[in-house]
């Protein structure tokens, strides 16, 4: 780390104008030196609000393009973007730096990165093209390959797969008044707090494949009072012509606080669904009349299935059918299970990456569109959906994510999520069935 860089407070920038006594002021204060006294005293107050609001520019025009941490603050990083000079969070989290640093890249073609040389390198590129992207984060144009233009040296630094690992030795030690001079980004002064154990936010996940942006809700199951339930537009099986419905109204019928799209299912823009519209494969269960759809298929059916008990904890079988011989299927209204839902493919089991290309269909090994997802790590849920990626790209995102069960859920025109009574994506198509987040 370098040393911390000393600036002049705006109390300092005061104090250094002087005070003025209180013999003085007597002096000054007879009725025909009033308006003098007045005419001083404005121009003293606004020379220290001019020195004041100079210091934050120069500071923030000073270490533009920096990376900052801010002594004393448990190694909190921020990043001064250069076009505003003004300093966004990255907190000590490899997956928010790399999100935030990509909203702020800027694209270049692969003739202009040719130009800006590598740190180590003895190359000398384009001094122009340095000195202008000096302390900018750029993206080569059509890829989420990202490099940081140090504004020390003009070498570009590669961030792509873990920005904080990269960018902590290059980092500048700055005391709690002087970063406070810089203003702070909109939005990024503090991280998002979770409520009830929920929080939901968009961020860009580095995996072996790439890096993909993903909007992800997590509950934390110890410190919620929200249920996970599973429901269903049908209350029985229907093998067509079934119930749709839009994503706000399984939210708004449950006064549900989070919902999201659930399994494949039969939609009626599809020519091959003709006399199957709304229908699926997959088991699901309406917790709310504790009918489970689908069940005479259980048994033939050899891919995931997750309950949750009235814990909300969850519980993992690989194929469906391994369900039917558990003690949870003990009655019809399956009486220990609160919500429950099969799909497929099994992305994560054990921590492990189990999508096989090979037992997957042509659309979800190469179609790059929303892929839904839902998994868990210990005692907190992932639900979530990755933009432009294939189920394997989803599974590798789960991966990053260091899940230890996760597995696909629909995508693409069928995609939707809700919260604070107002979609976070879709809202799609209408929806057979759905999970939700319940009071």
């Amino acid at each position: 780390m370098e040393g911390t860089t000393d600036v002049p407070s705006t109390a300092s920038a005061v104090e250094g104008l002087g005070v003025v006594s209180s013999g003085a002021l007597e002096m000054l204060y007879s009725a025909p030196m009033r308006k003098t006294f007045l005419i001083i005293a404005l121009a003293i107050l606004g020379l220290a609000s001019v020195r004041a609001v100079s210091a934050a520019s120069t500071l923030g025009t000073t270490l533009s393009g920096r990376i900052l941490m801010q002594v004393g603050a448990k190694g909190g990083f921020w990043y001064v973007y250069p076009v505003t000079k003004q300093r966004y969070y990255l907190d000590n989290d490899q997956t928010k730096a790399a999100t935030i640093l990509m909203k702020l890249s800027l694209p270049v073609s692969p003739e202009n990165l040719a130009l800006l040389p590598v740190a180590g390198s003895s190359d000398v590129g384009n001094s122009a093209l340095r000195a202008r992207l000096s302390g900018r984060v750029v993206r080569l144009s059509g890829t989420s390959a990202l490099w940081y233009i140090s504004p020390v040296n003009k070498f570009r630094y590669d961030i792509s797969v873990s920005p904080l690992t990269v960018l902590k030795p290059l980092g500048l030690g700055i005391s709690a008044a002087n970063i406070a001079l810089i203003p702070v980004a909109s939005g990024f002064d503090s991280p998002k707090v979770a409520v009830n154990g929920l929080l939901s936010r968009q961020q860009n996940v580095a995996t072996a494949v790439g890096t993909f942006l993903i909007d992800l809700t997590t509950l934390d199951l110890d410190k919620t009072t929200l249920k996970i339930k599973t429901d269903t537009g049908n209350g029985s099986d229907c093998k067509g012509g079934c119930a749709v419905y839009p994503l706000k109204t399984y939210v708004d019928r449950r006064k549900a606080t989070f919902g999201m799209h659930g399994s494949y299912f039969c939609p009626s823009d599809y020519a091959s669904c003709a006399g199957q519209t709304g229908s699926y494969y997959y088991q699901v269960l309406n917790s709310f009349n504790r009918t489970l759809i689908n069940s005479s298929r259980m048994k033939y059916t050899n891919e995931p299935f997750v309950t949750f008990d009235f814990s909300n904890t969850p519980t993992y079988y690989g194929r469906a059918k391994d369900f039917l011989g558990s003690d949870l299927f003990s009655s019809p209204n399956l009486t220990n299970v609160q919500a429950a839902i099969g799909n497929g493919p099994a992305l994560i089991e054990a921590g492990k990456n189990v999508a096989n290309p090979a037992w997957l269909d042509t659309k979800q090994r190469t179609i790059k569109s929303y892929r839904g997802a839902m998994g868990w790590k210990g005692r907190i849920m992932y639900f979530f959906v990755v933009h432009g990626a294939t189920v394997t790209d989803s599974a590798a995102v789960a991966k990053a994510l260091d899940l230890d069960y996760a597995i696909n859920l629909d995508g693409g025109g069928s995609t939707a999520m809700y919260q604070n009574s107002a979609y976070i994506l879709g809202p799609g198509r209408g929806l057979p069935n759905a999970i939700l987040l319940v009071p």
